[in-house]
């Protein structure tokens, strides 16, 4: 039986390597009492692999990072949209245009709105609502969100007062059609987010997206996504799921995580320390999509996280580390299926989604 290690004790137990490698441009911010780490400079990030740690990087060699600064409420596309590009999934130099109205589907007569490109955070909002006005009942669950979108499905393509060179403070502005304007539309500004619902469920928000949309009608990775909140009451939960972190990031795949009592999202993008032993120092790296805007000081991320993986920072303690989402574990040998036999469960493996998409949604059909 796992012996049940308290949270207060795994803290202190992770502090010593938090502190030995808090030099450079590290700063501590807190959530629910719980410290964790922060920072935009990459060489902070150089001196974490040189002390050990395994980061992702994307193609071109530079560290997984938001590609623009996340809409006040996109956390969960925009971290879907850094995870598409180091998977090698998105098409960044294919510029794309949807249906105005997210009932019509592509190609259909009509007005339409530049979306980016392929696999954008911007391609993948307009999935979510999409696929939002297709559960039942939800029709009119934007009715007062005039702002964002009509009850008739028609984004508010009007432009906000929110500022491009907000989002892409350095210039480097890509070609949206409201780049030139310097101001962004409303249904993206005022857009509410797309997210996770409950374990079992893997066709709604994100996981749908993931599952009907990139990984079936796209063709693009597999279609095993399931979130999984992120229990600690035994050593057995909190080591589980430390051997999880390291076997996506040793097989390169990124992972989408909820942070803040489920209020944020994140991308785990490395990790260090021992996965054996749940009194020993493990932390993971994660790129945040708010990347340096948005938030009080005391709260505001810079461009990366490290976060302490122990029982009393995850969801049975301060919830620091809520709810992960387990997306293509499958993809590459079987590494999960031995992790699973190690962890005692069938998290990565056995939780099967439906084969048909649940929704019913015309651009799951691959």
């Amino acid at each position: 039986m796992s012996r049940a290690i308290p949270g207060a004790a795994l803290l202190t137990a992770a502090l010593p390597l938090m502190s030995s490698a808090s030099s450079g441009n590290w700063s501590t911010k807190h959530h629910n009492d719980v410290p964790w780490d922060t920072t935009s400079d990459p060489a902070d990030l150089d001196a974490e692999v040189a002390a050990g740690a395994h980061i992702l990087r994307f193609p071109d060699g530079s560290y997984v990072r938001a590609i623009h600064r996340q809409y006040p409420n996109s956390c969960g596309p925009s971290c879907v949209d850094m995870m598409l590009r180091c998977l090698g999934f998105d098409e960044p130099d294919t510029p794309l245009r949807l249906p105005a109205n997210v009932d019509r589907l592509p190609g259909s007569p009509g007005d339409t709105v530049g979306v980016g490109y392929f696999g954008s955070v911007e391609h993948l909002l307009w999935l979510g609502y999409h696929r939002r006005r297709l559960q039942e009942g939800a029709q009119a669950w934007n009715s007062d969100m005039p702002q964002f979108m009509s009850p008739a499905g028609d984004l508010n393509v009007a432009l906000s007062d929110g500022k491009v060179a907000t989002l892409w403070p350095d210039g480097a502005l890509p070609g949206f059609d409201f780049a030139r304007t310097g101001r962004v539309p409303n249904w993206l500004w005022h857009g509410p987010g797309n997210g996770t619902r409950g374990d079992e469920n893997g066709w709604d928000g994100l996981p749908g997206i993931m599952n009907y949309i990139i990984a079936g009608a796209w063709g693009r990775g597999a279609r095993d996504a399931r979130p999984l909140t992120v229990h600690s009451r035994t050593a057995a939960e909190v080591c589980a799921f430390r051997r999880i972190v390291r076997g996506f990031i040793d097989h390169r795949i990124p992972m989408l995580l909820g942070v803040e009592s489920g209020g944020h999202f994140n991308v785990i993008i490395g990790y260090r320390g021992d996965t054996e032993d749940a009194t020993q120092p493990f932390v993971i790296y994660t790129a945040d999509p708010l990347d340096g805007w948005g938030r009080s000081p005391g709260r505001q991320p810079g461009r990366w996280r490290r976060m302490s993986v122990t029982a009393g920072n995850l969801f049975d303690g301060g919830q620091l580390i809520y709810q992960a989402v387990l997306w293509n574990q499958t993809l590459s040998g079987v590494w999960a299926a031995e992790i699973d036999r190690r962890n005692g469960n069938h998290w990565l493996c056995g939780r099967a989604v439906p084969t048909a998409d649940p929704l019913g949604d015309p651009l799951a059909v691959p």
